[in-house]
């Protein structure tokens, strides 16, 4: 024979370790792929991504598109999503615009800034035109008649409030 049984037993324990390693690699790629991206979601900034990609969908329909730059990324996610030439992101961080006292950095129509929460209603509604305001879930308490968007893992996203003037 051209194998001794000792080194039949070894052949065979190596394909019954190899296998026992792919049929692990299985559940740990499983895992990586399936699992923790839904898990981890927020971890890996995927509300501010679920928020740039409704911001590129929706801008069109209104005279303002205003984001609270509260919101976890969205400074970094908005013009990275929506493809935004570099040299515009530079200049719209350092020429910034105002809006009733409120700075903004200004991509079109879309409005990334700070606006205090107990003055957001005041503000939206003395914008002319249809307005789009997005918000963190700490804005709840002070704004009225907006929508919530959650995200992969069931938790506030972002908040959504529609002005029509």
């Amino acid at each position: 024979t051209l194998f001794s049984f000792k080194q039949k037993k070894i052949v065979m324990l190596s394909f019954v370790l190899l296998f026992l390693l792919f049929l692990q690699m299985a559940f740990v790629f499983e895992k990586l792929y399936f699992v923790s991206p839904n898990t981890f979601s927020r971890h890996w900034a995927y509300p501010a991504k679920q928020l740039a990609m409704q911001i590129e969908k929706d801008k069109k329909n209104y005279d303002y598109v205003i984001v609270r730059d509260n919101i976890d990324n969205i400074e970094y996610a908005y013009p990275t999503y929506a493809k935004i030439d570099p040299n515009t992101v530079v200049y719209a961080e350092k020429n910034r615009i105002t809006l009733q006292n409120k700075q903004f950095k200004q991509f079109g129509n879309v409005y990334i800034g700070g606006v205090p929460d107990s003055e957001a209603e005041e503000f939206l509604n003395t914008l002319p035109g249809k307005v789009l305001y997005f918000a963190n879930s700490e804005q709840m308490e002070t704004l009225q008649n907006y929508s919530i968007v959650t995200g992969k893992d069931n938790l506030v996203s972002y908040i959504v409030k529609e002005i029509m003037h």
